[in-house]
Parts: structure tokens; C-alpha cells; sequence
């Protein structure tokens, strides 16, 4: 396994035919002896054996062998002498994963059709293979030549105070881009609203007189305000909104005049740009979907594995009073959880409430109840412990830690897996407290979210309560 980070930029010094493959020698900064007969290295993305290695005045090199298949689905059988090669050794246990995980298996080969340099980065335009698009999605990760890259189809809104020819040519170079998607927005609801409704990451305001002060040659600055929660999107964005602005001005001023359209960029919810504040509710979240079922789900278990269930039959205990000693039991236990994630949220990754707190607190106390009644209903309905602690680790942990938005944005799951995201507690979880913390939207933007986790901790309760409901032994 790889990640995407090139660790160095290797040069192939010969090719050779060897039985009926092509033997590449790189040259490379690897020193030789840590380089072992056998290993991986992932060269230009395509992931090679080490079969030879040696050193030289110009220091140390390896060979790689590429088979019939590599040269049929990869760019190997075009490379030249002098070629340079990016370069990076397998991941181990323990490393730093900087870029996303990559296997160094090529799934097809891409064409640059487009190159715009942006300042100090630039952004490429590619055709992928058909049969491939489809599995691409906005803002998630693919790999170049062995470079963890993001994909980026930015959803902005545009608010257009002038309405006049030239405001709607700006508008009209901010549809052309292939990074920025520009979404509808009635105009009588504020910029504000857009961000806090997560219909767009960023807001183009165009003010009054635009066509006016364009055609007087008088500068006029067009707003943008941008959702920085994400620290990286929020960059992109700020880049690619300069960028078409510079383009825009170099078509109607001409290169040799001062543009007349100025980006002021205003950032909202995390004006430093820090990532902590982005995953901070992530790490929140995630930590109270994993332990309060757990324990719940094994006490439950239990109770059926070692047959003390069978004194609370004979009791004249019900089964809504059974459950419910459970479920408050490890709500509190979940709550104790989330005043201490509370202190770590406001302490090492410095959040504070930027609104009404009353629907974080409420939603809480709901999430709660979620899902401690979810690993009630685990372990009533499955008698096990190994078994119900499975089950948890299925539902509670990796469906809300790839299904809920907390690893990447809901509209970049894949459209066959996507309808399950509406089911999974988390989901709505994580965008309250995102909501609580960073944008302050209040009831106004999360009052059905937080309905929502009312009704499927309910819902659990309810399965569980269904599964238990003749225990009472009648005298």
C-alpha cells in the first residue's frame, strides 16, 4: 500500500528487453541497501518489484520488471531513456498517511486536455476512460502518475445585484469553469442562509452599478464569501475564484490594463482556515457512535449468553422497564462521554459555539438515547457477545465513519451506496453539532435533523422493545 505522496523523482537510465518484458533501471536517491530484493516501489503510480539493485557514482538505482499487462493498461511501454519517474516506498505500519490509500494497481489512463496555472499551484483537466468516470467523484481522491490528487466540482451560489450584461458574462465565466458549479439560490434569501443550508460552499456577490463602474473603467469589487469549515476546500475555492476573475478581466481589459473586477474574499465559520475545526465534531461524534452501543450491546448479550435473562422473566419486571434501566443507564454513560469530548473540543481544537447551543444540547441528549437503544436492540436480538460486538463494530463505527460525511462530503459516495447514508444516525449527528460549532445556524437549519435522530433512536428502541415483549411470565 501507497499513499500518493511522491517521496522522490527518479530517472530511467535503460530499457531492456528480458524475457519477453521490458527491464527498467531507475536511478533514484534510494540508497541501495535500503532498497530489499522483492520489495514494492510505487513508480508513476503503477506499483513494480524490485528484482536487481546497485550504486554508482550518481548514487543508487533498482530494476523492475513490467509484464504484458502493465504495458497494455499502463503508460510503461511509451517511456523513454531520460524519462523522470515520481517515486514512493511501500507504507508501513505506523506512517504517516498524508495522502489517501493507494494499491499502485491502474484502473486506466488519463488525457491532460487543459492546464491552468493558479499562482503557486495549477489545475489539470483530464478525460478519463468512460468505463472509469462514473467512479470519480467531486472532491474525493485519485492518483496520477503516482500523486494523491483531489477531484474538485465546487457548488457556489451567485447573487447578482446589477442584472446587466456585464454581470451576466462574469456569472457566465463562472459556469464555464469545470471546478465551480454554480447552483440556484431564490433571491430573496440571504448569502448567509446558502452557507448555513449547505447548498454551497461559497457565495459570489455581484453588487449594483457593476455594468456601470465596468464600462466607466472604475474598479468594482464582486464579494465572495466562503464556507472555510474545510480548511483545503476553502483554499481551492479562494483560488479558483481569483483565477477565473484574472481571466475574466484579461478578456474584457486586455492583458496590458489593469483588470477592473476585484475578488474580496471573506472567509466565515473558521476564518483561520484551521482543519482541526473541521474535524474536530468528526472526532466527536465518532467517539460517541463507538462505545455506549458497544458496552450496551455486550451487558445485553450477556445477560442471554449466561441465561440471567431468565430471572428478569420470572420477575414481574416489563419488558419498557427492563429496557429502559438499559438505555438510561448507558446514556449517561454517553453523555459522560460527550462532556469530556466537550473539554477536547474546546480546549486542543478551540471551538466554541457560534449560535444557540439549545438544538446541540437536545440533539445530544437524543443521540444519546440513539445509541445506547442500538446496542440494546444489538444485543437483545443477538444472544452473543463476539457476535453482538461485530455487529456494533458494523453499525455504529464503519457505517457512520464512511457513510455519515465524517471522512468526505455525502454527494461524493458513490450514487449505489449513497441512499444508504439516509439511514445512518451519524450522518445527521455530525452535520448539528458541525452547525452548532462552527456556523451557527440554529433550529431554522437543523430542526429535521434533529427529528431525525429522534425517530431512528426511537425506532431502535422499538425493534428491541418488539423482540422482548413477552417476557412477562403470567401467573
Amino acid at each position: 500500500m501507497f499513499t500518493g505522496i511522491v517521496s522522490d523523482l527518479g530517472v530511467l537510465a535503460s530499457v531492456k528487453p528480458a524475457r519477453g518484458l521490458k527491464r527498467l533501471r531507475i536511478s533514484s536517491r534510494y540508497p541501495a541497501r535500503g532498497i530489499a530484493l522483492g520489495a514494492s516501489i510505487l513508480c508513476d503510480g503503477i506499483c513494480m518489484t524490485a528484482v536487481a539493485k546497485g550504486g554508482g557514482s550518481k548514487g543508487g538505482w533498482f530494476e523492475v520488471e513490467a509484464g504484458a499487462e502493465t504495458l497494455q493498461g499502463t503508460t510503461v511501454a511509451q517511456w523513454k531513456v531520460g524519462k523522470r519517474i515520481n517515486l514512493e516506498r511501500a507504507l508501513r505500519l505506523g506512517d504517516e498517511l498524508g495522502g489517501h490509500l493507494v494499491t499502485g494497481h491502474v484502473d486506466g489512463v488519463a488525457k491532460v486536455i487543459a492546464r491552468d496555472n493558479l499562482g503557486d499551484m495549477a489545475r489539470f483537466r483530464l478525460r478519463a476512460p468512460r468505463a472509469l468516470a462514473r467512479f470519480i467523484a467531486a472532491k474525493g481522491s485519485v492518483t496520477l502518475d503516482g500523486i494523491s490528487l483531489t477531484v474538485n466540482d465546487l457548488p457556489v451560489v451567485v447573487q447578482d445585484f446589477d442584472d446587466s450584461s456585464a454581470s451576466h458574462d462574469f456569472i457566465d465565466a463562472m459556469r464555464a469553469s469545470i471546478t465551480l458549479h454554480v447552483v440556484s439560490w431564490p433571491v430573496n434569501k440571504t448569502a448567509e442562509q446558502a452557507l448555513a443550508a449547505n447548498v454551497a460552499r461559497a457565495v459570489v456577490i455581484i453588487p449594483a452599478h457593476f455594468g456601470r463602474d465596468i464600462a466607466r473603467g472604475i474598479n468594482s469589487p464582486v464579494q465572495l464569501l466562503v464556507d472555510a469549515s474545510d480548511a483545503n476546500t476553502a483554499k481551492l475555492i479562494s483560488g479558483y475564484a481569483t483565477q477565473i476573475t484574472t481571466a475574466y478581466n484579461r478578456q474584457t481589459a486586455g492583458a496590458a490594463q489593469a483588470g477592473p473586477v476585484q475578488t474580496a474574499v471573506r472567509l466565515w465559520y473558521n476564518p483561520g482556515l484551521s482543519s482541526k475545526k473541521f474535524y474536530g465534531p468528526g472526532v466527536f461524534v465518532l467517539g460517541i457512535s463507538m462505545f455506549p452501543p458497544l458496552l450496551a450491546a455486550l451487558a445485553m448479550a450477556k445477560e442471554g449468553e449466561h441465561k440471567t435473562i431468565l430471572q428478569v422473566y420470572v420477575s414481574s419486571i416489563s419488558a419498557h422497564e427492563f429496557l429502559l434501566g438499559k438505555i438510561i443507564a448507558f446514556m449517561a454513560v454517553a453523555l459522560a462521554e460527550c462532556f469530556v469530548m466537550c473539554l477536547l473540543l474546546f480546549t486542543y481544537f478551540g471551538l466554541r459555539f457560534a449560535g444557540d447551543p439549545t438544538p446541540f444540547l437536545i440533539a445530544t441528549i437524543l443521540y444519546a438515547f440513539c445509541v445506547a437503544s442500538f446496542g440494546t436492540m444489538v444485543g437483545a436480538t443477538i444472544p452473543n457477545q463476539a457476535a453482538s460486538m461485530q455487529a456494533v463494530a458494523l453499525g455504529g463505527f464503519l457505517l457512520v465513519f464512511l457513510l455519515s460525511g465524517l471522512m468526505f462530503p455525502i454527494e461524493n459516495i458513490p450514487a449505489g451506496l449513497r441512499w444508504i447514508s439516509n439511514f445512518i444516525w451519524g450522518r445527521y449527528y455530525i452535520e448539528i453539532v458541525r452547525d452548532a460549532l462552527l456556523q451557527g445556524g440554529g433550529w431554522p437549519a437543523v430542526w429535521f435533523k434533529v427529528l431525525i435522530v429522534g425517530v431512528i433512536g426511537t425506532t431502535f428502541y422499538g425493534i428491541a422493545w418488539r423482540g422482548m415483549r413477552k417476557m412477562q411470565v403470567k401467573a
